[in-house]
């Protein structure tokens, strides 16, 4: 019997969608309709995740985006005991991830905590920090847990080669 080959997931930021929805492939352009059909194809093997955070993060936004998301099959995770342990852990070692004053970030920990209990790859929009210790962005510290962080773009040129080496 032929060894099965280990389906990655991706646990999504909501800045990731925001960002592309709303800036980089708004969906009202007709040549960006096709990357939003091909991530809902993608979406549809289940293999695209979000946390139950993100979800209520994009219904706020109210441009259609958690409509599109719910419907063309974004797996919600939910904040079980598992998820729950890890965002605990990821506050108490990075505790500035999330920036109380301003009221944001407050799903950070959970993509994380999704990507480390389902052992996927954060997609986020963020870049690197430049003093992580200050500020930490999403990608230094899924860096000091091990797990990979994509953005975007490097989320659908991933997909896109892998789906190249096996056809």
């Amino acid at each position: 019997m032929a060894k099965q080959e280990e389906v990655q997931a991706y646990s999504f930021d909501s800045s990731s969608l925001i960002h592309a929805w709303t800036r980089t492939y708004p969906i009202d352009l007709p040549f960006h309709r096709q990357i939003w059909d091909w991530i809902a194809m993608v979406a549809a093997s289940g293999r695209l995740l979000i946390s139950g955070e993100v979800e209520e993060e994009l219904r706020k936004k109210r441009d259609g985006l958690s409509e599109w998301v719910r419907k063309d099959g974004f797996v919600v995770v939910p904040p079980d005991d598992t998820v729950q342990k890890h965002v605990r852990d990821i506050l108490h070692d990075h505790p500035r991830l999330i920036d109380q004053r301003k009221n944001r970030s407050g799903c950070d920990p959970w993509v994380i905590g999704v990507a480390f209990a389902r052992g996927s790859v954060v997609v986020a929009q963020e870049g690197r920090s430049a003093n992580p210790t200050r500020k930490p962005h999403i990608p230094a510290v899924c860096d000091a847990y091990g797990i990979r962080a994509l953005s975007l773009l490097d989320f659908i040129r991933e997909m896109t080669n892998h789906q190249k080496g096996h056809k």
